[in-house]
Formats: C-alpha cells, sequence, structure tokens
C-alpha cells in the first residue's frame, strides 16, 4: 500500500452476465477512496457506482471522492450523496469543438487523463524525514 491506498479494479457485470462497467479507485481504510474512473458505456450507470459504493464501504473507506461524468450526475441525487462541483480540471486545445464535447453525456474525462493519479502531490507524505 502506498499514501493513496490500495490500488482497486473491477469489471461490474448486470444480471444477464454482461459488463455494465468499471471503476478504479484507491481503497484507503479509515479515509477517504479516491476515484481514478468510473464508466458505465451504454448502460445503467447506478449499478456500477452502487457497487464501487459498496465496495469501498466493505474495505473500511469512509467516504469516497473523484468525478462523476455528466451521464451519472443526475443518477446520484437522492442517494446519500453529497455532490460538489470543484474546478480542478483545466482542458485547452486548438479545436474548441472537441474541447466543448468533454461536457457531453459521451465524454469520458477522468482522473487518469490528467496528472492526478501519479501522485506527486501526496509522495511527500512517504518520506518519514518530512513533518505531516
Amino acid at each position: 500500500m502506498d499514501v493513496r491506498g490500495v490500488p482497486v479494479r473491477h469489471l461490474v457485470y448486470d444480471r444477464g452476465g454482461r459488463v455494465a462497467g468499471w471503476y478504479i479507485y484507491y481503497l484507503a481504510p479509515g479515509g477517504v477512496a479516491q476515484v481514478l474512473q468510473v464508466a458505465a458505456p451504454d448502460r445503467d450507470p447506478d449499478l456500477v457506482l452502487d457497487h464501487l459504493f459498496w465496495h469501498a464501504a466493505r474495505g473500511g473507506a469512509a467516504a469516497v471522492q473523484g468525478r462523476l461524468e455528466p451521464a451519472t450526475f443526475g443518477s446520484r441525487r437522492g442517494r446519500r450523496c453529497v455532490l460538489s462541483r470543484t474546478a480542478w480540471a483545466l482542458v485547452h486545445g486548438p479545436d474548441h469543438g472537441a474541447v466543448g464535447l468533454l461536457g457531453s453525456a459521451k465524454a469520458l474525462l477522468t482522473r487518469l487523463d490528467g496528472e492526478w493519479w501519479m501522485g506527486h502531490h501526496l509522495l511527500w507524505r512517504a518520506r518519514a524525514d518530512l513533518p505531516v
């Protein structure tokens, strides 16, 4: 385990045995699980998100934090979730049409697409000679 927790990845299957989606996250028992990616292509995102929450709680996580795609945001309302907006994503490119598509329901922009998952902003905590 590193300072982020234990890396976890799961394929989630529907009742018919088809892949409903997947998730990747860092499990931090007693802390906040950090989600890197949640995807439910052409399926119900509730099944994948519910499995993620169940798995994180079973593993001892106190909460789950990460980015929700526009297609999954509405399904979380009323399901014991605290949702808030952040401005942690910065996107720039010469094709304004392509950049604009990132807000659509077909987009999949996750923490894996940026630098967050590398943990360079967290690794200082692993050094015993530095104060926390």
